[in-house]
């Protein structure tokens, strides 16, 4: 099962034919998740912003001479 991007805390998700089966015959029901957000030891959340800390030195953020390797996430960034 995929879990949309963006998704919020609360929301419910459909999950069509993958409920109770039905009586006499008639095909599944419906399943419903409810989505919650479990806290992560490394990053944060605000709104739909993911935040990480991290220590830098200040020469470091003026000259953008750190390539930060973020781990569980599929991407790059480059302050």
């Amino acid at each position: 099962m995929r879990i949309p991007p963006g998704v919020t805390e609360g929301r419910q998700i459909r999950v069509p034919g993958h409920g109770e089966t039905g009586h006499d015959g008639a095909p599944a029901g419906d399943l419903y998740l409810r989505v919650r957000h479990v806290a992560h030891p490394d990053f944060t959340t605000r709104e739909s912003d993911l935040f990480r800390e991290l220590n830098i030195a200040p020469w470091e953020a003026v000259l953008g001479l750190i390539l930060i390797i973020l781990p569980g996430l599929f991407l790059l960034g480059k302050i």
